[in-house]
């Protein structure tokens, strides 16, 4: 192994010169983290870094629970613009395994398309330390433009957006909009969707409703639970703190602990907002674990994007984001970005959508 930099930096060359070389072919695995520490004798947060810099630099697929691969050779760096000229705009979005997401990036290229202009998409999945890299990474390779899904809103993510932004690199920002820095964004009005679902919970007459969230802490999830309340004050109902909780819908003992202590309140809710559909499906399987009859004994309100719910016949209020059209409208707003540099930053919010089964009266 190379002496120089820092561990994580040499484990990355290491593997990224067996990647080029094809020692380690397109979409065969490459060593895990656990492997990597034992073979270079380093702590493991340092083989965890390596392979999130080989991920944000195109070199490697990762996904929860399996094996990391080698992605395709059209992503690796100095590869994926190539061929491409100059009219290129990027697209980077948590992951392509998303109805939602899927419907985002092709409403934004096929716009694009129509004007002429060449795309790229990177799908991939940050930590706090990832994303940076990843930005700084995508702002240096020439690009006309980028549209951004924001998946860590720190400090460092916003000084860094505006660092870009004020170097003339037209962004739009997607989903949610930056927490301080005003930038263009295509949002859904994700108060209005809060506000909807609950409205339609009190309609049904509900009024012990309690709101589930996850513990991203995203601006969407805090409109929603904006939007939320307003619905209830509007119906003359005091919310309690101990009819809601936070956390991650992706730790099994998390999720126990979270329901399990707000049913075994005295007067528990009656009906949940979840502040995104995989958080729903681990609460209603929860709740059945219990033996709830979800639609009977507890009803479900949520924003089902990639039709979780619906596939698997769970009964529950369901609306959804409007994808397509937000793609369309960032490829709009980019394209007016990059014709006047000098616009002041605007943030569209687009309206929720009833799923098609839903009959709101």
């Amino acid at each position: 192994m190379a002496r120089n930099g820092s561990p994580s930096d040499q484990i990355k060359q290491t593997l990224r010169q067996m990647i080029e070389k094809g020692i380690f072919a397109v979409g065969q695995s490459v060593p895990s983290e656990l492997e990597l520490a034992a073979q270079y004798n380093v702590g493991r947060a340092h083989s965890r870094q390596a392979l999130r810099d080989l991920e944000s630099e195109g070199y490697i697929l990762r996904s929860r629970g399996r094996r990391s691969v080698v992605a395709p050779k059209e992503q690796w760096p100095g590869r994926a613009l190539t061929s491409v000229g100059e009219n290129v705009i990027a697209l980077a979005l948590p992951t392509y395994q998303s109805r939602y997401c899927q419907a985002i990036q092709h409403g934004l290229f096929s716009t694009l398309a129509e004007r002429g202009y060449q795309t790229i998409a990177y799908n991939l999945s940050f930590d706090e330390t990832g994303e940076p890299r990843f930005l700084r990474h995508v702002s240096s390779l020439g690009l006309r433009a980028l549209a951004l899904w924001i998946q860590n809103e720190t400090t460092e993510m916003e000084d860094l957006l505006r660092e870009i932004v004020e170097a003339g690199l037209p962004v739009v920002l997607v989903d949610h909009e930056a927490r301080q820095t005003a930038l263009d964004a295509v949002t859904t009005d994700n108060e209005k969707l809060g506000e909807e679902l609950t409205r339609e919970l009190i309609r049904r007459g509900h009024e012990r409703i309690g709101f589930l969230r996850d513990t991203y802490n995203l601006m969407s999830t805090e409109e929603r639970q904006q939007g939320f309340l307003r619905a209830l004050a509007a119906a003359g109902i005091a919310y309690k703190e101990t009819w809601g909780a936070a956390f991650n819908p992706h730790h099994a003992g998390e999720v126990v602990q979270a329901v399990d202590m707000v049913m075994a309140r005295r007067n528990p809710p009656t009906a949940f907002y979840c502040s995104h559909d995989a958080l729903a499906q681990v609460v209603s399987d929860r709740l059945a674990t219990l033996g709830y009859r979800l639609g009977e004994d507890i009803e479900i309100a949520t924003s089902d994007d990639d039709g979780l719910l619906q596939e698997r016949g769970v009964p529950a209020i369901l609306m959804r984001q409007p994808g397509l059209a937000i793609g369309h409208k960032a490829a709009e707003m980019l394209l007016e970005r990059m014709a006047e540099l000098s616009l002041a930053p605007r943030v569209v919010r687009l309206a929720p959508e009833w799923s098609p089964q839903e009959q709101v009266s």
